[in-house]
């Protein structure tokens, strides 16, 4: 499965994280702006709609969570299901690292965290919450030594 990239943004529209797989970015301000209205579209939607839709050759999946909203860009071949069940996976990783429920002032006070979760999402079809939590674990411990 190919993402192309991760959108986090509020209930407002303020995009708070963006991430774009290297193959697919597009210079800082066109991602930007292209994240802006990747929003625009998920937030204009009504509620019984589904939570997909097409831009150029990217198929968008959005899920929301509490005051979140989660885009997540993928081929149009892409199993919709599969991707919503990597976007909780997703989720889930983000819970454990940041500790609790991810909304949006997490996204803001731990946003190096947030980077490297999103960076390993993008990397590979897999995401394991527990290589994650030990590699977050050693890098509190060295953060912790350098005190």
């Amino acid at each position: 499965m190919g993402y192309r990239f991760v959108v986090f943004a509020n209930r407002g529209g303020q995009v708070r994280c963006s991430r774009y797989a290297p193959e697919y970015a597009r210079g800082a301000e066109a991602c930007w702006e292209h994240a802006v209205g990747l929003v625009r579209e998920a937030r204009g939607r009504r509620r019984d709609s589904c939570s997909f839709f097409y831009d150029e050759d990217t198929m968008v999946v959005y899920r929301v969570f509490g005051a979140l909203y989660v885009l997540v860009g993928v081929g149009r071949e892409e199993n919709l299901l599969a991707v919503h069940e990597v976007i909780q996976a997703l989720i889930e990783a983000l819970d454990a690292v940041v500790g609790g429920g991810v909304c949006e002032l997490d996204l803001i006070r731990h946003l190096d965290r947030v980077h490297f979760v999103v960076d390993a999402f993008l990397e590979g079809p897999t995401l394991s919450k527990h290589r994650l939590l030990d590699e977050f674990a050693f890098l509190d411990h060295a953060e912790s030594l350098m005190e």
